[in-house]
């Protein structure tokens, strides 16, 4: 997801807090992160209606499945 920060498009849906749909409608499927940051700025858990916990840990972070979801 970081990588996509380069993206205008990618920041513009981050502000608006509609990046996790945008993730979603690209085919994102897993998610290796540190969950907490996922709940501070500047993504303030607009992910988690997408995100399927997997238990699977490593490195302080969180590997995730990311699927569509259901739409906010």
């Amino acid at each position: 997801m970081d990588g996509l920060i380069n993206s205008y498009q990618y920041f513009e849906l981050l502000k608006k807090g509609e990046a996790g749909r945008y993730l979603a409608d690209i085919g994102m499927n897993y998610v290796m992160a540190n969950l907490d940051l996922l709940e501070g700025l500047p993504y303030r858990g607009q992910y988690h209606p997408y995100m399927e916990w997997m238990d699977i840990s490593y490195g302080g972070k969180s590997l995730v499945h990311y699927h569509p979801g259901v739409q906010p």
